[in-house]
C-alpha cells in the first residue's frame, strides 16, 4: 500500500513539475508581448530604463528569436514573393563599456534572412533595397531593440540564396549606467585587463571574456588615434606587438589568471588591438601552459 501512494505521489509531483516549467516557459514568451513600446519608455526616467534592461537580459534567446520571427513574417505578409528566410539572435559576450570595467547589456546582434522568389518578382533588386531600410526602422519600436541590440544584419537573398542586398545597422548609446553581471573571477582578471591601461595609457579596453568554442582568453584594446598619425603607423604597429607581448607578462604572472585560465580550460591568450586606421585587428595569440 505504502508503494502505491509514493508511486502515485510521484506521478502527481512529475506532473506539476512539467505543469510548473510549461506556466514559466509560457511566462518567458508573453514577456516579450508585455514589454512597453519604445515610444511608452520614453516618458520612463533612467533607473526604471536600467530595471527593464535586466529584466530583458533574463529574457531566453530563443524565445527572442521566436517572437521577432513572428513579428518580421507579419511585415512580410504585405509583399507577394517575399519570405523569411530565418531570424537569430548572437549575444556578444566580450564587450566591454567605454571607459568603465564593466560588460555592456547592449550586447545583442539581430541577423534577418528574407528570400525573394526573383522569378515572380519584379524589380526584386530595388525591394530588396526596400526591405533591408523598412525592416529596422519597423523594429525600432520595439523597447527590446532600442535597449539590447547593438546591430542588425539584413541579408536579402534569391531563391538559390544569392545575395541580392544586404546591409549591417550599427546602434550605439551613450552613458550606460546598468551592466552585465559576472563571476567573480572573470571580473578580478578583466579588472587586471582595465587596470593596463594606467601602464599605457593609449589603451582602452575594449573586450574581454573567454571564447568557449577555441579555448582562448581574449583581451581586446583600442589604441588611440594619436598613435597612428602619418609616419607612425609602422612604428606603432611594431610597439604594438611587444606590448602584447607585456600584456602576456603582466596577466599571466597573477595568480587568478592562472587559476581562471585552469577554471575555465583556457588553453590560449590573445592581445588584439583595434584603431579605425587598422584594416582589421592586429591580433597576438599565447600559448597557455
Amino acid at each position: 500500500m505504502k508503494k502505491r501512494i509514493v508511486i502515485a505521489f510521484s506521478v502527481v509531483f512529475l506532473i506539476f513539475a512539467a505543469w510548473i516549467l510549461r506556466h514559466e516557459s509560457n511566462d518567458t514568451r508573453t514577456s516579450l508581448q508585455k514589454l512597453p513600446t519604445a515610444e511608452e519608455m520614453q516618458a520612463w526616467d533612467m533607473s526604471e530604463i536600467d530595471k527593464l534592461k535586466v529584466q530583458i537580459e533574463q529574457i531566453p534567446l530563443d524565445s527572442s528569436e521566436e517572437y521577432f520571427t513572428n513579428e518580421v513574417k507579419a511585415l512580410l505578409k504585405e509583399y507577394e514573393h517575399v519570405e523569411l528566410g530565418a531570424v537569430t539572435i548572437e549575444k556578444d559576450s566580450l564587450s566591454v563599456i567605454k571607459g568603465q570595467n564593466h560588460k555592456s547589456l547592449y550586447n545583442l546582434i539581430l541577423k534577418i534572412d528574407v528570400v525573394i522568389d526573383t522569378g515572380k518578382q519584379e524589380n526584386s533588386f530595388e525591394l530588396a533595397k526596400q526591405l533591408t531600410e523598412e525592416i529596422p526602422e519597423y523594429l525600432e519600436q520595439y523597447s527590446y531593440i532600442r535597449l539590447k541590440v547593438k546591430g542588425i544584419d539584413i541579408n536579402v537573398l534569391d531563391l538559390n540564396q544569392g545575395k541580392l542586398c544586404n546591409t549591417e545597422t550599427s546602434y550605439s548609446v551613450m552613458n550606460e549606467t546598468a551592466f552585465a553581471e559576472q563571476p567573480e573571477d572573470e571580473y578580478a582578471v578583466q579588472t587586471l585587463a582595465f587596470q593596463y591601461q594606467e601602464i599605457n595609457p593609449d589603451l582602452s579596453l575594449r573586450k574581454f571574456g573567454v571564447v568557449p568554442e577555441t579555448q582562448e582568453l581574449y583581451v581586446g584594446y583600442s589604441v588611440q588615434d594619436a598613435c597612428f598619425e602619418s609616419g607612425r603607423e609602422k612604428e606603432t604597429i611594431t610597439n604594438l606587438e611587444t606590448i602584447s607581448e607585456d600584456v602576456r607578462e603582466y596577466l599571466l604572472s597573477q595568480k587568478i589568471t592562472e587559476e581562471f585560465a585552469a577554471a575555465n580550460q583556457v588553453k590560449q591568450l590573445t592581445v588584439s588591438f583595434f584603431n579605425g586606421s587598422l584594416e582589421n585587428d592586429l591580433r597576438f595569440t599565447f600559448e597557455i601552459h
